[in-house]
């Protein structure tokens, strides 16, 4: 069996690798535009109960304050009560309920994700990119994982026309995460 589908990791408990971590998001802007985003503090764990990786237990949590688009007149404004309101919710966490093998390296990820205080069941889908040694001899063990949350959900609500019709920024935000751990 391919070994992208089967992996044989020696080690059940597993740490984010915070330097080769990539916590991306974007969100449609006018739509016909993306902006893009990322979050650069955050921590998280993955621990395994099986060969196959099903009924793995992931845990992430991302400081709200870390936020950043490249725009710093924009990241302000995603802080306060308008978006995020880090003041009030320095994190958004995500604790896993399910992660079910697809087939051909895919996973399906489900978990509690809570944002600004609101806790909601989300599906998200993990690709297995695989495992390596890095320089140093470390085992480390990647993953693509992806999807998208409807943002006034969460009671980020603001939300501004133009042209009485288009919506600044749309409800739709999309996750995509390139997520490197390592042995605890």
């Amino acid at each position: 069996m391919d070994a992208l589908v089967t992996p044989t990791l020696n080690a059940q408990a597993w740490k984010l690798d915070t330097n080769h971590t990539i916590i991306g998001f974007k969100i449609s802007h006018l739509g016909i535009a993306e902006i893009t985003g990322s979050f650069r503090e955050y921590e998280g764990s993955m621990k395994l109960q099986s060969d196959d990786l099903s009924g793995a237990e992931i845990y992430l949590k991302i400081d709200t304050n870390s936020i950043e688009t490249g725009n710093t007149m924009r990241d302000n404004h995603l802080k306060t009560a308008e978006f995020l309101d880090t003041a009030v919710f320095p994190d958004i966490t995500f604790a896993s309920t399910g992660f079910e093998p697809q087939g051909d390296g895919k996973y399906k990820l489900s978990g509690n994700l809570t944002i600004k205080g609101v806790t909601k069941n989300t599906e998200l889908q993990a690709h297995y990119k695989g495992n390596a040694k890095d320089m140093w001899g470390n085992e480390v063990v990647v993953f693509q994982v992806e999807g998208s949350i409807d943002r006034t959900e969460f009671g980020v609500e603001w939300y501004q026309l133009v042209e009485n019709t288009i919506p600044v920024i749309s409800k739709e935000i999309t996750f995509s995460m390139n997520i490197e751990l390592h042995p605890e």
